[in-house]
C-alpha cells in the first residue's frame, strides 16, 4: 500500500512537472503570427491631388488591419504593363481604376481577386470582380439637372466638358446621358 502511494504521489509530481513545463513553453514561446496580407494598388497617375484624400485613407486603413499596401501609378502608355507586372507579384488583392478599356483584359484572366473601381469594357459583366462605381447614365443626368438649375433652358447653355481619358465607355455613356437630358429642355 505504502508503494502504491509512492508510485502515485510520484506520478503526481510528474505530472505537475511536464504540466508545469507545457504551461511554461507556451508562456515564453513566440506567438504565431498571421501572414501579413499584401494589396496592390493600381491608380492613373497616382501623385496627383486628386488621389490625395483616397490614398490617405487607404493606408490609415491598411496600417489598422495590418495589411501591405503597395500603390503603382500608370500612364495610358504603361497601364497595361504596370498592371501584369502587379500580378506576376501575386499579391493576395488588386485594386485598379483602369485608364482603358482594352487593359480590361488582363484583369478579366487573372486568379488575383480584384476590386475596380469604376467600370470598364467588359469587366462590367464579369461576376468574378467586385466594382466600385458610379453610374454613369445617372451621373449625367445630375450634371444636366444642376446644369439646368442656373439656367431655365439648354438653348442658350455653352458646356466645356474636361476630362482625363476620352476613350472610355463611361465617359461615352455620361455624355449621352447629359446630352440626352438636356435635350429634354
Amino acid at each position: 500500500m505504502k508503494q502504491s502511494r509512492s508510485i502515485a504521489f510520484i506520478l503526481l509530481i510528474i505530472a505537475l512537472a511536464v504540466t508545469a513545463a507545457v504551461s511554461g513553453y507556451i508562456a515564453v514561446a513566440p506567438e504565431k503570427e498571421n501572414p501579413q496580407r499584401e494589396i496592390t494598388v493600381v491608380l492613373p497617375n497616382a501623385s496627383e491631388e486628386r488621389w490625395n484624400s483616397f490614398r490617405t485613407g487607404i493606408r490609415a486603413a491598411a496600417r489598422e488591419y495590418g495589411i501591405s499596401l503597395t500603390i503603382i501609378s500608370t500612364t495610358e502608355d504603361n497601364e497595361a504593363d504596370q498592371i501584369a507586372s502587379a500580378l506576376e507579384e501575386k499579391p493576395d488583392g488588386i485594386i485598379v481604376s483602369l485608364l482603358s478599356d482594352q487593359t480590361a483584359s488582363v484583369l478579366d484572366h487573372s486568379s488575383v481577386p480584384t476590386v475596380l473601381l469604376g467600370t470598364r469594357g467588359s469587366l462590367e459583366t464579369s461576376a468574378r470582380l467586385s466594382q466600385i462605381s458610379l453610374s454613369a447614365k445617372a451621373a449625367g443626368v445630375s450634371l444636366a439637372q444642376l446644369l439646368l438649375s442656373y439656367r431655365s433652358s439648354a438653348s442658350d447653355l455653352k458646356i466645356g466638358i474636361l476630362c482625363s481619358a476620352n476613350s472610355s465607355s463611361e465617359l461615352t455613356e455620361r455624355l449621352a446621358s447629359l446630352n440626352e437630358e438636356l435635350a429634354k429642355h
